[in-house]
């Protein structure tokens, strides 16, 4: 700012005066009324700009990241279990559940009169049932003396009263049927076993125990013996007219198995001529349970004493 002093005369101070009323007059103005257009004046008129929002300072700011907060966690969603869905009709399953021998039971089969002992390749179906592989193998159980002769040693000098009589029932004399396609023929028939599918082997039976229903001749051996007295008189001459004789064997396959099943055999033993018999077996099954007790405790009643414990 640049301050000018002049001196002051009188002249100079009466037009400063002059001109300060002058300027203070001319500052000065009288209002002008005018008539409102707005009938009612409580009532503001439409504003021209809408009013801002009141917005409070203290409430956080929903975009801003909260600070000292847990995240928020969404429920959690139990994942989707997909419904069990049946395999397609066309699918192959190499697993045959058709095979009646899903227990590993042997099965007797009563018109080749041997049994069915095992099925190889177990397994479960995709349906989940048990079965074995398709075209599976499968192994039988014959018995001796049913396919060929077998042996009779007598003893003493009357045929017809002898002192004691042997029925050799080895291992070695011949099982039967001789035609092995006739037991294929009825493993299909009775345990649903395929056509395709092969026997891989006939095991013999062998004898542990024997007796004699309803005579006291009985034994832990494979040779049937009559020794007697009621057994020669009665059993030896009804067999000789010729009637057969019933004989109770208990044994078991010979060839390792899983399980070691013990089998209860019932059949005829019938003569062929003055030396020679031949063996039907009439029915056969897995002995066990109530029925192995009895005839062990049988055994253990003989005397002399047997070595029942070898064979049950």
């Amino acid at each position: 700012m640049l301050y000018i002093f002049l001196p002051v005369t009188s002249s100079l101070r009466t037009s400063f005066t002059a001109l300060l009323v002058l300027t203070t007059t001319s500052c000065v103005t009288t209002p002008t009324k005018h008539k409102s257009k707005i009938k009612n004046p409580a009532l503001p008129a439409v504003m021209a700009t809408p009013p801002k929002p009141v917005v409070d300072s203290s409430a956080p700011d929903a975009t801003a990241p909260q600070v000292g907060l847990a995240p928020a966690v969404a429920p959690a969603v139990a994942p989707a279990v997909a419904p069990a869905v049946a395999p397609a009709s066309n699918a192959v399953d190499p697993c045959d559940s058709s095979i009646k021998f899903t227990d590993g039971e042997p099965i007797f089969l009563p018109e080749t009169k041997v049994m069915l002992t095992r099925v190889t390749a177990p397994c479960v179906t995709l349906l989940g049932v048990a079965g074995h592989k398709k075209n599976a193998g499968w192994m039988t159980m014959g018995f001796p003396c049913t396919g060929a002769d077998g042996r009779i040693d007598w003893k003493g000098t009357n045929y017809a009263r002898p002192k004691m009589v042997s029925f050799l029932l080895e291992t070695s004399c011949a099982m039967g049927p001789l035609d092995r396609s006739k037991i294929q023929a009825e493993a299909i028939k009775v345990a649903g076993i395929s056509a395709t599918a092969p026997m891989l082997a006939m095991s013999p039976f062998v004898i542990q125990y024997w007796e004699v229903p309803g005579y006291s001749d009985a034994d832990t051996s494979f040779i049937v013996d009559l020794r007697s007295g009621k057994g020669i008189d009665e059993a030896w001459v009804r067999f000789i007219k010729p009637k057969p004789l019933r004989i109770f064997l208990v044994g078991r396959e010979n060839a390792w198995v899983e399980g070691n099943n013990i089998f209860a055999v019932e059949g005829d033993l019938n003569i062929v001529s003055k030396n020679r018999f031949t063996f039907t077996v009439d029915k056969a099954h897995v002995l066990k349970g109530d029925e192995l007790r009895v005839v062990r405790t049988r055994c253990e009643e003989l005397r002399p004493e047997r070595d029942c414990a070898r064979v049950f």
